[in-house]
């Protein structure tokens, strides 16, 4: 082969592997999370989420299809079990599993979608929980490094420290509690979906944990903030794959009183998570605009004008809906709460509009955080229970069916029949909360390059497959 054909060979597999590969690196082994390239073409992964009910954590699909013994020995638990849980009124919280350092080690971690920090538990570690099931071993990373004290992610950073010129940070929850604490590293982050297919980003910043206060109570390895803020792993990933994510949740359905997960839902990260022009017009999505809260930057904030209940609006005050300059008074898409929850005077229009529609007796008795609850009779299938629509700002109409509006907390209550609760309460102080009982089946889309939200009729059942092209520069 001649020199000149050579060279041509050369730039095409380098065009090639610049073109696939899972994330680049400098030459100081640094990586390139958080640089944007210039140029964009469609890439990201489609992965699984996991709820977790109560104290249980249940096995993860990639598990289940990875086979990963030795991983599933470390996490004590037989990934041979389904998705059941007898725990009624869990946590209500998604699971996604990552992997951090080079060989990876991996941890099934909450999608907090009101946070930026990713943070696992570290080793070393003076304050543990026993229910954490994987610690992080850093020098078992060949690709672990510190984060000085002036580097870009430090600073990014809303409680941190610095001792030694390495990076330090506080986790802290929305009353100001601690979390967890510890120091702030870089090393590989890769995204697990099913068919051994990872997505993988050198030089990712996260917090890694010395001390745990909170999630002791929960069988969980960490947090995995998909805030708007920079540090968040939509952010960085969003970086090298498109700042845009997508996902359909599943409900856990109940059976003889127990819940039966159907299965995972789906999380799809990338520029992939925006459909085509063609595909948007086919699934009917309905883009609205976000809010930018002043107060808190990274909450995803929608401006909700609306609610009827049978295609009848809601009668309640003039300014219950309206939102100040700051986002005070938005609504907060949130997969981290379950109930829906709104102002008072929102609440109590909602609560009058379904007294008046529904003609099953409400059950008097207090059930948990419920606040409105009917008794429908087992020959009623499906139930009569009303639909509520959601209106936000750019035309948007949200029609939601009765059974992601109520939840049916007890199949077996004697011969009256069955329990229904409406899955919202009038607890929301400076923002409402679009809470993940209501998402349920919906195709949710954020793009947070265009600052939108989508809606459209989810498909959950579509498989995890994946697309793992980055962003070319």
């Amino acid at each position: 082969m001649d020199r000149i054909s050579f060279c041509l060979w050369a730039a095409v597999i380098a065009a090639l592997c610049i073109d696939e590969s899972l994330g680049g690196t400098r030459e100081d082994g640094v990586g390139t999370a958080g640089k944007k390239p210039e140029t964009a073409s469609r890439g990201g992964i489609k992965t699984n989420l996991i709820e977790l009910r109560g104290g249980e954590l249940p096995c993860l699909e990639e598990e289940k299809q990875q086979q990963d013994h030795d991983f599933r020995q470390r996490v004590g638990r037989n990934c041979a079990s389904n998705y059941s849980t007898q725990s009624l009124y869990g946590p209500g919280n998604y699971l996604m599993q990552i992997s951090l350092g080079t060989p990876p080690q991996k941890f099934s971690v909450i999608m907090d979608s009101r946070s930026d920090l990713v943070w696992v538990q570290c080793r070393p570690c003076t304050t543990c929980s026993a229910a954490f099931q994987a610690i992080f071993e850093p020098a078992m990373s060949s690709t672990f490094a510190n984060v000085s004290c002036n580097d870009a992610l430090c600073s990014n950073l809303v409680d941190r420290g610095c001792a030694q010129d390495v990076c330090s940070y506080q986790n802290k929850d929305d009353n100001n509690q601690l979390v967890a604490q510890g120091r702030f590293y870089r090393d590989t982050l890769s995204i697990l979906a099913p068919a051994f297919v990872n997505l993988k980003v050198p030089g990712f910043g996260f917090g890694c944990s010395e001390q745990n206060i909170g999630l002791q109570v929960l069988q969980v390895d960490g947090i995995a903030g998909f805030g708007r803020g920079p540090i968040s792993l939509i952010s960085q990933v969003g970086a090298v794959y498109g700042d845009r994510f997508a996902y359909c949740l599943k409900r856990s359905m109940p059976s003889n009183g127990l819940l039966n997960n159907v299965g995972p839902s789906k999380l799809v990260i990338g520029d992939i998570a925006v459909p085509s022009k063609e595909d948007q017009k086919a699934k009917k999505v309905q883009w609205s605009p976000m809010l930018k809260s002043e107060a808190h930057p990274s909450f995803y904030v929608l401006n909700l004008q609306g609610i009827s209940v049978n295609n009848k609006k809601l009668k309640a005050p003039g300014d219950s809906f309206k939102v100040e300059k700051q986002g005070k008074g938005g609504t907060l898409l949130d997969i981290g709460v379950k109930m829906s929850k709104f102002s008072q005077p929102i609440f109590t229009a909602l609560m009058d509009a379904m007294d008046a529609t529904i003609e099953y007796k409400k059950y008097s008795e207090s059930l948990a955080k419920f606040k409105a609850c009917y008794i429908v009779p087992g020959t009623d299938v499906p139930p009569k229970l009303p639909t509520v629509t959601l209106h936000f700002a750019g035309g948007v109409n949200v029609v939601l069916p009765a059974d992601k509006v109520f939840m049916d907390v007890d199949s077996a209550a004697g011969n009256a029949g069955r329990i229904m609760c409406l899955a919202a309460d009038g607890t929301a102080q400076e923002f409402n909360v679009f809470g993940s009982a209501w998402q349920h089946g919906l195709g949710v889309i954020v793009d947070n390059e265009q600052s939108k939200v989508g809606f459209s009729d989810g498909d959950c059942n579509a498989p995890a497959a994946r697309r793992l092209r980055r962003r070319t520069r």
